[in-house]
Formats: C-alpha cells, sequence, structure tokens
C-alpha cells in the first residue's frame, strides 16, 4: 500500500467533500457539528492513520458510505450509544438549520437582540446561533468589541442553560482573554466559574478562583446587591464543598493510619495503664473505683502512684465498621447469572464470582461524637462469556468468546457518568483473548461480541448503585448504635 493509503476507503475523503455531505439529508444534519467537522478534516488529512480512529462514530461511517455511492441508515439510538461509549463527542445542540437562520440577520445589533429574544424564549440553540452571528459580523467590521465580548458571554450563559459545561467555559475564557472590564468582566467570571463546577471535582479549585474574582470585581464596580449575592451563594457553597472533601481526606488518612497500626482507636501513650482503654472504646472516664484499683496494681513508687492516678490522656473514640467482606458478597449476589444480549441473538453472560484480583475495601468511621462517614474504594474483575450468531451458518454453532471486564475508580468521591472525566467517573476496561496470527479479518460474531461486551458496564453500575444505596443504610444503623452507646 502506498504511503497514505491508496483503497477506496481512503481515496473518498480526498478533495472538496463538503457539497456532497451538505446535500444529502441523512449527513446535512452532522455537517455543522464541530465535533463532525473535526474528525472528518483529520481523516481528510491522513485517511490511513485517523479512519480507524473514528470507526467507532455512526456519522463517519454514514458519510463514508455515502461517499461510496452506497447508504447507511444511523438512528438516534446509535448516535446515543456512540456518545455513551466515548467513540464520538457529544453533538452540539446548533444544528445547520440554525445556522442557515440566524444567517440572514443583515447587522452584528440585531443578531445580539434577536438572540436575547430566542434566551427569554428558551429556544437556547437559535439564542446560540444568533449570538455566534453577532460575533462573525463584528469581526467582520461591525460594532465595538464589547459587544462581541457580549455575545460571547450570552452564548456561555444559554450554554449553561443546556448543561453544556465545557462550551460555556472555553467562551467565557475567550472573552476574558479580550480584556472586559466592568459589569461585563464580573459575568464572565461568574459564568466560568458556573461552568467549571459543573464539570465535576477535578475543577473545583478553578471554580473557586473564578469565584473569587468575580466577587472581587462585584464590590469594585459596585454591582447590584442581587448579583453581589447570586456570586457569594456560589462561591460559599463551593467553599464548603471544598472543606467537606479536606475534612473527608483527612478522616481517611487518619482511617488508613489507624488500619496499618492494627488498632480501631488510639494507642495510648507509652508508660499508661492498660485499664483507662474503657475510657477510649466507651468515651468516658473510668470510674474511681476502676482508677483505684488500678493505681493500687500499679504503685511501686510514690512517683508511678502518681502517675496512675492522674487522668487519661484526651482523645476522641474511632468507631469503625468494615463492610468489605459484606460488600463483595453482595456483589457477587447480584451479579450472578447477569448478561446482555447480542443484536444477532447471542448472549454476553458474567461468569460466577469475582475474581481474586478484585479489591474491595469499605467501611464505615466515625470519631468523637460525630455521625461518621462512609468510605469505599472498589477495583472489580470478573470473567465473562459471550456468543454471537452473526455471519455463522446456519448448520454451524455460535461463535463463542471469553473475556474479563474490569470496573475501577469506584469510590465514595466518584460516580456512573459515561464520558466525563476520569478523576470523578467510574472507568472500565475490557479484557478479550489475544488474536492468533492469521490472514482473515476479524469474523462478524468476533466484532459482534467485542461490541456487545460494553453493555456490560451498565449492568454493573446499576448493581453498584444498589450496593451503595444498601452501605448507606448499614452505615446510618452503626451511627445510631454507637450515638446509643
Amino acid at each position: 500500500m502506498e504511503e497514505g493509503g491508496s483503497t477506496p476507503h481512503f481515496e473518498v475523503w480526498r478533495g472538496d467533500i463538503w457539497p456532497a455531505l451538505a446535500s444529502h439529508p441523512e449527513t446535512r444534519k452532522h455537517v455543522a457539528d464541530p465535533g463532525f467537522v473535526a474528525a472528518v478534516k483529520a481523516i481528510q488529512q491522513d485517511p490511513a492513520k485517523e479512519l480507524p480512529k473514528h470507526m467507532g462514530d455512526p456519522r463517519v461511517m454514514q458519510a463514508m458510505m455515502l461517499l461510496m455511492g452506497q447508504g447507511l441508515k444511523v438512528s438516534e439510538e446509535d448516535l446515543q450509544e456512540a456518545e455513551r461509549q466515548g467513540h464520538m463527542d457529544r453533538r452540539s445542540p446548533v444544528l445547520l438549520e440554525h445556522k442557515e437562520a440566524a444567517m440572514v440577520i443583515p447587522t452584528a445589533t440585531e443578531a445580539k437582540e434577536q438572540g436575547n429574544k430566542l434566551f427569554q424564549k428558551g429556544d437556547y440553540p437559535m439564542a446560540i446561533a444568533c449570538y455566534e452571528r453577532c460575533a462573525a459580523l463584528v469581526e467582520d467590521g461591525q460594532g465595538d468589541l464589547t459587544l462581541k465580548q457580549t455575545a460571547l458571554s450570552n452564548m456561555a450563559q444559554a450554554y449553561l442553560k443546556l448543561n453544556r459545561f465545557r462550551e460555556a467555559e472555553q467562551f467565557c475564557s475567550e472573552a476574558l482573554k479580550t480584556e472586559p472590564t466592568g459589569g461585563l468582566k464580573t459575568k464572565l467570571l461568574y459564568r466560568r466559574g458556573l461552568a467549571r463546577d459543573g464539570q465535576g471535582l477535578y475543577k473545583l479549585e478553578v471554580a473557586i478562583q473564578d469565584l473569587s474574582d468575580a466577587l472581587k470585581n462585584a464590590e469594585l464596580t459596585k454591582a447590584s446587591g442581587e448579583e453581589l449575592n447570586a456570586v457569594k451563594g456560589s462561591l460559599e457553597r463551593l467553599c464548603a464543598v471544598r472543606a467537606e472533601r479536606e475534612q473527608r481526606r483527612r478522616e481517611e488518612s487518619e482511617a488508613e493510619q489507624l488500619r496499618k497500626s492494627g488498632s480501631a482507636v488510639p494507642s495510648p501513650p507509652r508508660g499508661t495503664p492498660a485499664e483507662p482503654k474503657i475510657a477510649e472504646v466507651h468515651g468516658g472516664k473510668p470510674s474511681p473505683k476502676k482508677a483505684a484499683a488500678v493505681s493500687k496494681r500499679s504503685a511501686k513508687s510514690a512517683s508511678s502512684a502518681k502517675s496512675a492516678e492522674r487522668p487519661p490522656p484526651k482523645f476522641a473514640p474511632v468507631s469503625e465498621v468494615d463492610y468489605s467482606f459484606r460488600v463483595r458478597q453482595r456483589l457477587d449476589e447480584l451479579l450472578k447469572d447477569q448478561g446482555c444480549p447480542t443484536p444477532s441473538g447471542g448472549r454476553i453472560t458474567l461468569k460466577t464470582g469475582l475474581t481474586g484480583e478484585t479489591k474491595i475495601s469499605a467501611s464505615w468511621l466515625a470519631k468523637g461524637g460525630s455521625t461518621g462517614a462512609l468510605y469505599y474504594d472498589f477495583v472489580l474483575h470478573m470473567g465473562w462469556k459471550g456468543t454471537s450468531r452473526k455471519g455463522r451458518p446456519k448448520d454451524a454453532d455460535s461463535g463463542v468468546m471469553e473475556g474479563m471486564i474490569r470496573l475501577y475508580n469506584v469510590g465514595q468521591d466518584t460516580s456512573y457518568n459515561p464520558g466525563g472525566h476520569p478523576s470523578v467517573s467510574y472507568m472500565y476496561s475490557l479484557g478479550f483473548p489475544a488474536s492468533p496470527s492469521r490472514a482473515h479479518a476479524e469474523e462478524p460474531w468476533e466484532a459482534e461480541i467485542k461490541e456487545s461486551a460494553n453493555d456490560l458496564f451498565d449492568i454493573f453500575a446499576e448493581k453498584i448503585a444498589i450496593v451503595v444505596k444498601e452501605m448507606h443504610g448499614w452505615a446510618a444503623a452503626a451511627a445510631r448504635s454507637a450515638s446509643s452507646r
């Protein structure tokens, strides 16, 4: 094969393909999407390298079939599944029809005003298209820089309404690079802070910084009381989240130290009599009689007697209940015989029992009179077996494949959020048998099993949610029990 590839699959991407894609009703709706445009442009630059990276994007496959003179139906379910699996970027809410409608607006000011009206009506995608038109017209010489900054700020607000936090952050940052002033700067900092907050805990610190800067600028420019209260309220909320996380980290560190020491409570200082451990466990001082008995047994000299009569050291009692074994048993029960179908009528079934590579840590920990907190961290491994009829002769048995699934980053600070940032989302990987060296391509049934195995992630997430809810119930019972002692 020549450099860059010479197969029909590669050749169809060469030249100006956009008119063909824009004129076909099936692909027309994709040509304004930034993710699709970026993928196609990358493929055009180097088809041999980039096309395999985007084979999981149904839009790319549909475009390729169209360019080859064939057809391929892609459903909304196909697109949503590709987004969930991370095979394609999340689609933009602004479609080609929105952009075309906004293109007829003649001036930047009219585009902004029209966008504001649509925003008030809740038509955020069309409002964004109008604000984009406004910014583009300013670039062409209509209006001043402040008008463009306002349009970008309004675009960010519309994206916030759509829970599109990355785009909101992007347009706030673009406007802030041009050094806005006054109340507009406050709005941009505030909106970027909210956008960063919406992306998860991994952006907590920069979100707090934005809101702090927004508050300073609001006070400097004598913003209205309503605006000040909005900024202060958001900043206080995020600062409370940070304080809670820091407290949780300290408690986790203390709990880990306690586990390593082999004790559920702090060890008393050297030389302290053993009996005062009663105070550590029960949260009170030993009775006078008990203290006297201790003193008599340990009194070998006047100094040792005085030492024994001193009250025990003061520190908070620690209670811990370990649920690790119980959680493993429960997950084994819930995952038994679970599986998912393959399109051709086969099935992916989980094997019985989590493997030895599984690591589960789950416990409730309370210090002093606190209600305590639940801490957990799972790394789950389990085997699976898949069958598929795809591409198999009628008189042949189903194709069979076995593999592994590994779930990790499952803890109290993460959640099931497909496509989310790795620092705050459950993650998974699939293991497949090593393919023997062979000349022919992967069999259709093999490809189907590999694709369908991704659905196991959803099953695991569902069962984990059940166990997490149960753990919170166990922890609540432990807290009530501890408080009644």
